[in-house]
């Protein structure tokens, strides 16, 4: 299994009450060039945690973040390509796969904002 499985964004799946319960509604973009943009939403909080990951062997995955250096070492499991599961410490949380075809707020949720477009459109205003 390679990088190209994992690729895209993935949701804290609402079956998984568990989870949402530890670890708040997560949302997940792993990049085709090893980024991993981690967010978090807890309590009227957002916490956005930008890493880097890798696949070093079938079924893990290891993330660490730049800022605060710590490598972590997580097994995974896709299944149906549409369902990610993790097992950190031994403990399994699953995620679902945000299509921008199938969710109206795929941008909202990846963190897809477009910077480029904000500031070409800041830009725009002020230069004349």
């Amino acid at each position: 299994m390679g990088n190209e499985e994992i690729i895209g964004c993935w949701q804290s799946a609402l079956v998984d009450v568990a989870s949402l319960q530890l670890y708040g509604d997560v949302h997940m973009e792993f990049k085709s060039n090893g980024d991993l943009v981690y967010k978090a939403i807890s309590g009227g909080k957002e916490e956005i945690i930008n890493m880097i990951y890798e696949i070093r062997e079938e079924g893990l995955l290891v993330t660490n973040q730049l800022s605060f250096p710590n490598e972590e070492k997580t097994k995974f499991t896709i299944i149906n390509d549409d369902t990610l599961n993790l097992f950190f410490n031994d403990v399994k949380s699953t995620y679902v796969r945000v299509s921008e075809n199938r969710d109206n707020n795929y941008t909202k949720k990846c963190g897809k904002t477009s910077m480029m477009k904000k500031m070409s459109s800041f830009f725009s205003t002020r230069v004349r």
